[in-house]
């Protein structure tokens, strides 16, 4: 391989760790989302779940400052319309 063809490599390969730490880092942060919520209201619908996996992770971080203000599970769909 010439060193330009190595230099691409590893540019791609660092490119692709940092997308997947940031990826990895997202993921957890919407399951640790998910327990407390699972705590606080003792379930949570499959449906709900499912949208709180698929969100950007700015959203994950707003409903979990607000899970305090949150009374009743159906308070989540707010954050799915945004």
């Amino acid at each position: 391989m010439t060193e330009v063809g190595k230099m691409i490599f590893e540019d791609g390969k660092s490119e692709g760790k940092a997308e997947g730490k940031a990826e990895g880092k997202a993921e957890g942060k919407a399951e640790v989302l998910i327990k407390q919520l699972i705590k606080k209201f003792k379930s949570v619908p499959q449906q709900y779940i499912d949208k709180i996996k698929v969100l950007p992770e700015v959203v994950v971080e707003e409903i979990a400052t607000d899970i305090f203000e949150l009374e009743k599970i159906q308070d989540l769909e707010k954050y799915f319309t945004l």
